[in-house]
C-alpha cells in the first residue's frame, strides 16, 4: 500500500483498538502504538487526527489520546450487494476475507423480491452510508446513490467500475475445443434457471464461436426457455435421426445440462454419441452420467478484486474507474 495512504489502514487497526476499551480509557503512548503498528510517529498522528475528528478520542494533556465514545457505526464497511448468494458463495466469501486483511469490515446483504423491494434494500444500505458498495443485480432500476462509492459487477446502471468474467468468450472457446474434436453440427438448449443477461451473453459466445469455425447457425437447433411447445418437440426430434442429430449440445449452464439429459431420458433418446457442454463448474455436474466440457468461472478471484479494487478507489479518490474482465477456465467433468 503506498505510503501517503497508509493512515487509512491504520485507522481501522485504532479503531479496533478503540473498540476494546471503554469512554475514559486511554490509549496506548505514541511510542508504542507506532511499534506496534510498524508506522513513523507522523503517519500515527494523521491517523489519531482521522479518528478525533469523528469524535472517538480526544487529547488530554497529560494523559494522551483517550477515548471519547465507542463507534455506533461501522464507519470502515464494505457492503456486498447481491442477488444469488449461492452461485457467488466462493466471491463473497473472499471479498469478505479480504477487506477483512485490509482492515475494513465487510457485510453481504441480498437483494430479493420486486423491484419496489430491491430499491428499498439499497436505500436502507445507503442510510447506513458505507465507505463503498459492490453491486451484482440483473435489476435495481434507477436510483439515487448521493455520492455512494459504487462498484459494479454487471452493468446496472451508469456508473463506477465494472468488473466481470468471461462468460461469451468462454462459450465460444468451447465451441471451438468441440470442432476440433470433429463436431460439425451443434445445437443450444437452455431454460428458465439461467438469467436473461447471462443467457444473452451466452448465446452471443456460442454464435460467435460458430462463425469462428466457419460454421452455419440453424434456428431449429436452438432450444431456450423462449421457445414454443412445438418447436421444442422439433428440437427434440432433431436427435432422433442420425442425419439431423447434432454432434455438440452446448447448454448455458450445467443446470440446463442436466435438464437436457433428462429430456433425452424421457424421451428414450441415447446421449452416448452427444458432446456437451455447459457452464458454471457446478458440483452437481459429478454425479452426470455424462462427460461435461464445462466453464469455471474465476468465483474467488472475482471477490478479492472487487474488495482490493474498491479499496484502491476509496483511499485514493483520484483514481478513475476501470473495466476489468476474469479469465474463466475450460474444464471437463466426468
Amino acid at each position: 500500500m503506498a505510503r501517503s495512504t497508509r493512515f487509512f489502514s491504520l485507522a481501522g487497526e485504532l479503531e479496533r483498538v478503540i473498540c476494546t476499551l471503554k469512554p475514559g480509557d486511554a490509549l496506548p503512548s505514541e511510542q508504542t502504538l507506532s511499534e506496534r503498528f510498524s508506522v513513523s510517529k507522523p503517519t500515527l498522528r494523521k491517523a489519531l487526527q482521522e479518528l478525533a475528528s469523528r469524535g472517538l478520542i480526544q487529547t488530554v494533556n497529560g494523559v494522551g489520546s483517550v477515548v471519547c465514545e465507542l463507534p455506533v457505526g461501522i464507519m470502515r464497511e464494505l457492503v456486498f450487494l447481491c442477488d444469488d448468494l449461492v452461485f457467488f458463495a466462493d466471491t463473497l466469501k473472499s471479498f469478505c476475507s479480504k477487506a477483512t486483511e485490509l482492515n475494513y469490515m465487510a457485510s453481504v446483504v441480498p437483494l430479493c423480491g420486486n423491484l419496489q423491494e430491491r430499491k428499498r434494500i439499497i436505500q436502507t444500505v445507503l442510510k447506513r452510508n458505507p465507505a463503498g458498495i459492490v453491486l451484482y443485480s440483473h435489476s435495481t432500476g434507477k436510483l439515487n446513490w448521493n455520492g455512494a462509492l459504487l462498484h459494479l459487477m454487471r452493468r446496472s446502471c451508469e456508473r463506477g467500475d465494472l468488473l466481470s468474467f468471461h462468460n461469451g468468450e468462454a462459450v465460444a472457446g468451447m465451441v471451438k475445443l468441440l470442432y476440433r474434436k470433429n463436431c460439425r453440427r451443434f445445437a443450444l438448449f437452455g431454460t428458465p434457471s439461467v438469467s436473461a443477461s447471462a443467457a444473452e451473453e451466452r448465446i452471443n459466445g456460442f454464435l460467435d464461436g460458430l462463425r469462428r469455425v466457419r460454421l452455419q447457425f440453424r434456428p431449429e437447433y436452438l432450444c431456450t426457455a423462449g421457445t414454443p411447445p412445438e418447436e421444442r418437440e422439433a428440437f427434440f426430434d432433431l436427435f432422433r435421426n442420425s442425419a439431423s442429430c447434432p454432434d455438440a449440445v452446448c447448454c448455458l449452464n450445467d443446470t440446463c445440462a442436466g435438464e437436457f439429459l433428462k429430456e433425452l431420458e424421457k424421451r428414450n433418446i441415447s446421449a452416448e454419441k452427444i458432446m456437451l457442454c455447459g457452464f458454471d463448474a457446478s458440483p452437481a455436474a459429478e454425479f452426470f452420467r455424462h462427460k461435461l466440457l464445462t466453464a469455471a468461472p474465476a468465483l474467488e478471484e472475482l471477490g478479492i478484486r472487487a474488495a482490493e479494487l474498491l479499496i484502491r478507489r476509496i483511499e485514493n479518490p483520484n483514481f478513475s474507474e476501470i473495466t476489468e474482465t476474469l479469465k474463466t477456465e475450460i474444464i471437463e467433468i466426468g
